[in-house]
């Protein structure tokens, strides 16, 4: 039993020193010291600090676990996580939208003559792509921000391409975020999370421009490793707004029948 203890607190020495080793990403030329890796996740916080509400309309198409869906789009967020999307028809109309509050995302949808409702139970988006990404990350990445993942410490590396990756670690699970800027550190070009068993999502911010007074992606590809993708398309977004409390709210309205779920 004695060498059965030391053998697994050997192991445990072996895995958390092989979590905090350095690993170079994809695509790095040569490492930074710390204090530019404080610097990257202090410009990450600012960017998330000046997020306003905004609103915005467009494209989004979502390869899911349910099939595929694409469709033009119309959505309204909040820099606390809330965030409200609708699919638009032809017509202009809504046929399904999705609200976050901070505690939930709701699904309602149209079901003949009848509004249904239906709870997802938590703030994540997996119900409707499959990828593991939460209502506010995603609120964060289209405001020109990104997630900051839970982190014990920060490393810093420069890239073949001419700009900056940051590069998140926790002590016993080793790399979980990566971030990477232009190079003038102006724009935020991609971020992957990662979670035990591997890649969470990647997001790819391209097309970056200026709406109002914030620079803000208007093409956004969101996956994951099985091939489940979020892709956004902006056509127009409006930053600085004043929405409504009833934006955000998952009520049905008084007239939609039929009962609520």
């Amino acid at each position: 039993m004695r060498s059965l203890r030391w053998f697994f607190i050997v192991l445990l020495v072996i895995l958390t020193a092989c979590a905090g080793a350095p690993r170079r990403p994809p695509g790095a030329v040569s490492e930074l010291g710390k204090a530019e890796a404080a610097r990257l996740v202090k410009i990450v916080e600012e960017k998330n600090d000046l997020i306003t509400p905004y609103k915005g309309i467009g494209r989004i198409a979502v390869h899911g676990e349910r099939g595929f869906l694409d469709s033009r789009a119309a959505w309204i967020a909040a820099p606390d996580g809330r965030f409200r999307v609708e699919a638009l028809a032809v017509t202009g109309q809504p046929f399904a939208r999705m609200i976050c509050t901070r505690k939930e995302c709701f699904f309602i949808f149209r079901d003949g003559d009848c509004l249904r409702r239906q709870g997802a139970g938590d703030t994540s988006l997996a119900p409707l792509s499959g990828i593991k990404l939460k209502a506010r990350d995603m609120v964060r990445i289209m405001g020109g921000g990104a997630p900051l993942a839970n982190y014990d410490s920060a490393g810093a590396y420069d890239t073949a391409e001419g700009g900056k990756v940051l590069v998140l670690k926790k002590r016993f699970s080793g790399t979980v975020q990566t971030i990477r800027f232009s190079e003038d550190l102006e724009c935020i070009r991609e971020t992957r999370v990662f979670g035990w068993r591997g890649l969470l999502y990647r997001a790819e911010i391209r097309r970056p421009d200026l709406a109002g007074s914030r620079m803000v992606p208007f093409d956004i590809d969101i996956s994951d490793e099985s091939g489940k993708r979020i892709k956004i398309s902006v056509d127009r977004c409006w930053t600085d707004i004043e929405p409504k409390k009833k934006a955000f709210s998952p009520d049905l309205p008084e007239a939609a029948g039929c009962g609520r779920q």
